[in-house]
């Protein structure tokens, strides 16, 4: 049957990044499915519409300046408060992302509904006051998660040690109508590359957390012993 879906996630589309495409995906296909979705995001930035329909998906972004403690607390007070008002009517509360899950644990419990999080990158643990109050209110939140769905076991590692306990491990997918084989000689051709060329491609964000300072000196010794390498990536940063 129908169900309605309450779903907490820092950024949402505009705004595109792994989670977010995640986050918008999940939504869209759950819409599409027959079913009723809310998501509450951050408003970043000013020109962002408070409440808008994306594609069918309901999008509700509440307020959020990182300059302040207290703007950042009353955002978060803020957000609590929109998630109790659409957790009451929905089935499920499902937080995206480590940093909003504590929201998204207080809002099942006070509404008894049941409580997913997706973990989709590294945890990062801060040190100071700040870290340490959010690293406790994470643990909480892991501890009382219906499910944690994570997208490695390497993750699955790393939640399990901060005292998650129903632990799903869901790589993330792939939409094949968009990423699917095609000629490999014509595309090298296309592209001025030799189809004896050995080609390593790398598509990320070119932060230093993806590592492709790594792969950029790994690639250099490569290029030494075979003279075909060739090392492509694709990304901004």
């Amino acid at each position: 049957g129908m169900m309605k879906v309450t779903i907490l996630t820092p950024n949402y589309y505009p705004l595109v990044g792994g989670a977010e495409i995640f986050a918008q995906e999940l939504a869209e296909h759950l819409v599409n499915a027959g079913n009723q979705v809310e998501v509450i995001t951050f408003r970043s930035d000013k020109s962002l519409e408070m409440q808008e329909t994306v594609n069918g998906v309901n999008v509700h972004r509440m307020m959020f300046s990182r300059v302040k403690y207290v703007s950042a607390l009353f955002a978060y007070v803020l957000l609590l408060w929109s998630v109790l008002r659409s957790g009451g009517s929905s089935d499920l509360i499902h937080s995206i992302g480590e940093g909003i899950s504590p929201i998204g644990t207080f809002a099942a419990r006070l509404r008894n509904k049941p409580h997913l999080i997706t973990i989709q990158g590294n945890i990062v643990m801060e040190g100071g006051f700040k870290g340490r109050l959010w690293s406790a209110l994470a643990q909480l939140s892991f501890a009382h998660a219906d499910v944690v769905h994570v997208i490695s076991r390497k993750l699955a590692e790393e939640v399990r040690a901060l005292q998650a306990r129903n632990i799903a491990v869901i790589p993330n997918g792939v939409d094949g109508e968009l990423f699917n084989p095609a000629n490999k000689e014509r595309l090298r051709s296309a592209h001025s590359l030799s189809s004896n060329d050995i080609i390593v491609m790398s598509v990320a964000r070119l932060h230093p957390v993806k590592g492709i300072d790594c792969l950029v000196r790994a690639a250099s010794l490569l290029a030494e012993k075979f003279a075909s390498f060739r090392l492509i990536v694709i990304g901004e940063g």
